[in-house]
């Protein structure tokens, strides 16, 4: 018989693909960007005042003291460098620098990500030299046990939950015109097939329930931005994911430009260094524009 399987031979991809994983940001678009050449930023806010009645003709008028509060913004250096071996590289045909340079920015896009959600419910800072430190308020969390009526149950997101976060948001103000778009609020894989059920439940459109279950990362869903975030950045303690449902201007990611990638041969090395970097942070601006949602991912 002949040996012809001696003349086969093997093909490889000339190709380097890339792992499941969220590539970029998907949360900057919504909240407020600010550019920043310093180390530090400080934004004033000015508080309510009311007004009163005169009671008298030609009384002496009583000033109002609002309270001017200023928030503070500090820069942080993040870095993603990754070393090609020029022998290496000589012994692969896939492009391993390209590679390296898609999977850098991704990674830098999912740390901006990381940033608004811990200064969401982190501790922010204000004060003339920014060392006061403001807690975020017990009274914007939902619990995850949260119902309108009945005996508490543990629930991963649901209907209840979304219009309790509505009515926290509008409550304070906090939605412009309620307009309920301006509202964001991010997820994870984990909730879902629980929004699927809202779906069923409300009978939504089948545009939107598609969107939905494609994997669509931003969704419009009962008046509100849905992004779907990778699950490795957002909280979670014990059974309880922390959603975020957020305004705009309640957060702001402060950067000195945009990420960058630079490539550079290392000679003492022999290699190429692949180097991403990303100046910048995000902070709380204002707490009543923030609602965290108590997630139970046992319940589906």
């Amino acid at each position: 018989m002949s040996n012809v399987t001696t003349a086969f031979r093997d093909q490889f991809q000339d190709d380097l693909r890339h792992d499941y994983q969220q590539m970029g940001s998907r949360l900057k678009p919504f909240v407020n960007i600010d550019p920043l050449a310093a180390e530090n930023g400080y934004y004033d806010y000015l508080g309510t005042v009311e007004a009163y009645e005169k009671t008298g003709r030609a009384e002496e008028v009583n000033p109002l003291e609002p309270n001017h509060t200023k928030r503070k913004c500090s820069m942080k250096d993040f870095l993603a460098p990754l070393y090609v071996d020029k022998f290496d590289q000589k012994r692969t045909q896939v492009d391993l620098v390209s590679g390296y340079r898609k999977s850098i920015a991704s990674a830098l896009g999912r740390k901006a990500d990381a940033r608004i959600l811990e200064a969401a419910t982190g501790t922010a800072y204000e004060g003339r030299d920014g060392s006061t430190a403001v807690p975020f308020l017990a009274a914007q969390t939902i619990a995850a046990n949260y119902v309108e009526s009945g005996s508490p149950a543990a629930s991963n997101i649901t209907l209840a939950k979304l219009r309790k976060t509505l009515g926290l948001l509008t409550g304070n103000e906090a939605i412009e015109n309620d307009n309920f778009a301006l509202v964001t609020v991010a997820y994870t894989n984990f909730q879902l097939q629980s929004l699927l059920k809202i779906c069923e439940e409300l009978k939504v459109d089948n545009l939107t329930t598609m969107a939905l279950a494609s994997g669509k990362p931003n969704v419009v869903f009962h008046g509100m931005n849905f992004v779907r975030v990778s699950n490795l950045i957002v909280k979670k303690t014990g059974n309880n994911r922390s959603c975020i449902a957020f305004t705009k201007d309640a957060i702001n990611f402060c950067e000195n430009g945009d990420i960058e990638v630079e490539i550079n041969y290392i000679p003492n090395r022999t290699a190429t260094l692949v180097n991403g970097m990303m100046t910048g942070d995000a902070a709380r601006m204002r707490e009543k524009g923030v609602v965290e949602i108590l997630c139970d991912e046992t319940v589906i």
